[in-house]
């Protein structure tokens, strides 16, 4: 029976990685000694050994790996999910924007009107997104639409004060240093950024 030698969880086929926690692996074929006069060649033995630690290499552990019950969410999926919040906000103005200068023939106070609109607007929408949308299932717009969500790191679902500690408090914090935080998350073993180890979160597929 073959166990990871690293959470020593029962393995029902070898692989290259582990299906609960990720660690890498690798088989060994023992080789057999020369067999003696009149002995039988000892046939070879498969056996797993663990592979390199990710940690060792500051990479970050499989995108499909198993965290807990979860299928953990890889780099690229949650940076596409932050750039189409980024892209609705964007949106969201171009529009206002336009009507109002659509709108300016008809007479000068629509174009400054929409305007404002368009601004006043933007942070209750960035809020609705962020804030609100998470509290109830743990995904914003971008999260929805590429099939992830936010977890607390015991598993359990987010509150209204994990996201205000993940997005109020530890977006502003990863963004310190060129973006540093979010970077963590390509060499952290559970990718996680600041945001996510400020407010103990995960983001794992839906």
């Amino acid at each position: 029976m073959l166990h990871c030698p690293q959470c020593r969880r029962m393995l029902d086929r070898p692989g290259k990685f582990c299906r609960n926690c990720g660690t890498q692996l690798k088989v060994l074929v023992a080789k057999p000694e020369s067999p003696g006069i009149g002995e039988a060649a000892a046939a070879p033995v498969a056996s797993i050994a663990p592979g390199p630690n990710v940690s060792d290499y500051l990479v970050g552990s499989p995108t499909n790996a198993l965290i807990g019950p979860y299928r953990q969410a890889g780099v690229g999926l949650r940076l596409t999910a932050q750039m189409i919040d980024f892209s609705a906000c964007v949106l969201w103005l171009t529009v206002w924007m336009a009507l109002g200068v659509a709108l300016s023939g008809l007479s000068p106070f629509f174009q400054p009107f929409l305007k404002l609109v368009g601004i006043l607007g933007l942070p209750l929408l960035a809020g609705a997104n962020l804030l609100i949308a998470p509290t109830f299932g743990g995904q914003s717009l971008g999260k929805w639409l590429v099939g992830i969500r936010i977890v607390r790191a015991d598993y359990r679902e987010i509150t209204a004060l994990t996201v205000l500690k993940r997005h109020a408090l530890g977006y502003p914090l990863s963004l310190f240093g060129a973006g540093l935080g979010f970077l963590w998350m390509i060499w952290d073993r559970k990718q996680q950024g600041w945001h996510d180890k400020i407010a103990r979160t995960l983001v794992v597929f839906t």
